[in-house]
């Protein structure tokens, strides 16, 4: 606020009724003083002949309390009390996506290469590699960022548009190969929990290209992506180890409460953020359309005929 000679009492009086304390340190003009002051005295408890003087205006100590500043804030438009997601750091948290997959994987995949019995088909190492190429693109473009050499992190992206189609080729073919050909009673139903993960991550992917020069809105699908993997990873873990007897059904809820409940926190601790917080209540309400789908077990006859002409296709 800098009242200039000639300006009108009532701009000066209305520019200053937000922070009136402020106002009485830069007027310069004892006119203006003298008539702002006596608007403002009632409120404020300010003695008026002093307000008059503009030395000991000056050197005045004013009340604690009586100006409210503004929360200061850094140079992403966070104030410093805000809880934000260090989107630096992300890289080193999707790191324990690599401890999930061991620990999901263990039982069904890596144990089998100790003990002599892998007997996998390519479409097995075929989805292993594409799935652990992404997980480490989610690991290396953060930290890039981090230690800013955003030139190769935009270069490194470019690989996305490659690997992300790769990956969704590697969940068709090695879902085709396990179904066998059978078309099963079902089969409508079972197909769901593979598309879950294609939409989300096709889903979350688009937003963040989208809005590639949106940091909060990019950062936050491109975690989304990989929160995609702790459902299967850990999923696994619970199932087949965690459990006393392996149950699909019991393994897959405790797992999707565990998910809900990181998800939910999320949006809490960003209920106060202003640009991309929408992005995490939207892999929310996608998760939750299609876990009714799958704990329900609901399909319809055009999905139905859908599932049979998949199985059917000469692809694997």
């Amino acid at each position: 606020m800098n009242f200039q000679p000639g300006t009108s009492i009532l701009r000066n009086l209305i520019s200053t009724i937000s922070d009136p304390a402020i106002a009485f340190i830069q007027i310069k003009h004892s006119t203006d003083l003298f008539l702002i002051s006596l608007f403002f005295c009632p409120f404020l408890n300010l003695n008026l002949t002093k307000m008059e003087n503009r030395e000991s205006l000056s050197t005045e100590p004013i009340p604690v309390g009586l100006i409210k500043l503004k929360p200061e804030k850094n140079e992403r438009g966070y104030t410093k009390n805000s809880k934000v997601i260090k989107f630096d750091k992300v890289g080193f948290y999707a790191m324990g996506l690599i401890i999930l997959a061991f620990l999901g994987f263990w039982p069904t995949y890596f144990s089998k290469f100790f003990d002599g019995t892998a007997n996998f088909n390519f479409y097995f190492h075929f989805h292993f590699a594409m799935a652990s190429t992404w997980i480490a693109l989610l690991i290396l473009q953060p930290i890039l960022i981090k230690n800013k050499k955003y030139s190769l992190h935009r270069r490194i992206g470019k690989l996305s548009f490659i690997i992300l189609p790769l990956f969704f080729v590697s969940v068709v073919l090695l879902k085709h190969s396990n179904l066998g050909g059978q078309v099963k009673e079902g089969l409508g139903a079972s197909l769901w929990l593979q598309l879950k993960d294609l939409v989300i991550i096709g889903t979350m992917f688009t937003i963040a290209i989208v809005n590639k020069r949106n940091m909060q809105i990019h950062a936050r699908a491109m975690i989304a992506t990989g929160i995609v993997f702790i459902e299967p990873t850990l999923g696994r873990f619970i199932i087949l180890t965690i459990l006393p007897e392996p149950n699909f059904m019991l393994g897959l809820g405790i797992t999707v409460i565990i998910m809900y409940a990181l998800i939910i926190s999320v949006i809490f601790i960003e209920r106060k953020q202003k640009s991309g917080r929408w992005v995490f209540p939207l892999l929310l309400g996608i998760y939750m359309i299609f876990h009714y789908l799958i704990f329900f077990q609901v399909s319809f006859p055009l999905w139905d005929s859908f599932a049979a002409w998949f199985v059917r296709l000469p692809i694997t």
